[in-house]
C-alpha cells in the first residue's frame, strides 16, 4: 500500500512538471490589430502624366494611433482665361487683286454649240493653260470671234479673273489684243521660170554685180539674171538698157551671191513683139 502511493505521487509530479513545459511554449493573447486607413490623395494631388502611389494598409499591436488631423486643401482649378485673351480680333478680309495679263501669246478656240461657253484661249508659252475669254466691248469681242479657230497667233492684255461663270472658272478680261503677222514663207531653193515678162538693166561699174532682170509678169521684182550658154549670155548683155521686152525660161536659184541673192539661169529667150 506504501508502495502505491509513492508511485501515484511520482507519477503526478511528472505530469505537473509536463502540464508546466507546454504551457511555456504557449503564446500569450495579443491584443486584437486595429486597421486604420491611410489618407488619400485626389487627382489634383497627382501629377500629370506620374503614376499615381499605391498605399498599403499596415497593422500595429500597440495602442490606437491618433487619426490624422484633416489639413483643408484648396482645390487647384485650370487656370481661366481672362476676356481679353478669350476675346479675337477681328481680320479684314480683303478682296483677291486680278492679275495682269501682259501680251499673252495664244490662240482662240471655238466650243461645241450644246457647250455652256462659246470659247476659249488658249496661252503659248509661259505656264500655258486654257481660259475663258472676252472683250471688255463690242469691237473687241467682234475681233475675238473673228480669230476663233482661225490658227493665227494674238497677244492679249487685260486681267485675269478666277472664280468666275466662264471656261475653266477663269476668264481673261481682254482690254486690247494684237494679231501677230505671219511668218513669211520660206523660199525654196529653186523654182521654175517659165515666159516670164521684163526687161534687162545694167547696173553701175561700181556696182558688185552688172545688170539684173525686172519681171513684170507674171510676178513683178527684180533679179540677176545669167546664162551658161555662151549665146544666151551675149544676148542677155546685149538686151541691156534698151527697153526691148523678152521672155525668158530657165531656173530660178535663191540665197546665191547675184543681185538681190537671186538669180535667173536662163535656158531660153524670146523677144516680145512691139
Amino acid at each position: 500500500m506504501h508502495r502505491r502511493q509513492w508511485l501515484i505521487a511520482v507519477w503526478s509530479l511528472v505530469l505537473c512538471a509536463t502540464l508546466c513545459g507546454c504551457l511555456a511554449f504557449i503564446e500569450p493573447e495579443e491584443p486584437p490589430a486595429t486597421w486604420m486607413p491611410l489618407p488619400t490623395r485626389t487627382p489634383a494631388d497627382t501629377p500629370s502624366g506620374a503614376a499615381s502611389p499605391s498605399f498599403t494598409a499596415t497593422s500595429t499591436s500597440t495602442a490606437t494611433p491618433k487619426p490624422p488631423t484633416a489639413t483643408a486643401t484648396t482645390p487647384i482649378t485650370e487656370a481661366t482665361e481672362t476676356p481679353q485673351a478669350m476675346t479675337s480680333t477681328p481680320t479684314m478680309t480683303s478682296t483677291p487683286t486680278p492679275e495682269s495679263v501682259e501680251g499673252w501669246r495664244g490662240k482662240v478656240h471655238g466650243l461645241p454649240e450644246d457647250a455652256l461657253f462659246d470659247d476659249y484661249f488658249r496661252r503659248l508659252g509661259g505656264n500655258g493653260g486654257q481660259y475663258g475669254i472676252e472683250g471688255t466691248d463690242a469691237a473687241l469681242e467682234e475681233e475675238l470671234a473673228r480669230w476663233r479657230d482661225s490658227e493665227r497667233i494674238i497677244r492679249v492684255w487685260g486681267t485675269l479673273q478666277r472664280d468666275v461663270e466662264d471656261y475653266g472658272d477663269v476668264r481673261i478680261h481682254v482690254e486690247r489684243l494684237e494679231v501677230e503677222a505671219l511668218p513669211p514663207t520660206p523660199a525654196p531653193d529653186s523654182e521654175l521660170v517659165e515666159g516670164w515678162i521684163g526687161t534687162v538693166h545694167s547696173l553701175p561699174s561700181e556696182a558688185e554685180y552688172d545688170d539684173y532682170f525686172y519681171a513684170q509678169s507674171p510676178i513683178s521684182g527684180q533679179y540677176g539674171i545669167a546664162s551658161d550658154i555662151d549665146r544666151l549670155a551675149r544676148e542677155l548683155e546685149a538686151q541691156r538698157d534698151t527697153g526691148t521686152v523678152i521672155r525668158v525660161w530657165g531656173i530660178l536659184d535663191h540665197d546665191v551671191s547675184d543681185y538681190g541673192s537671186k538669180r535667173i539661169m536662163v535656158t531660153r529667150i524670146e523677144e516680145m513683139e512691139p
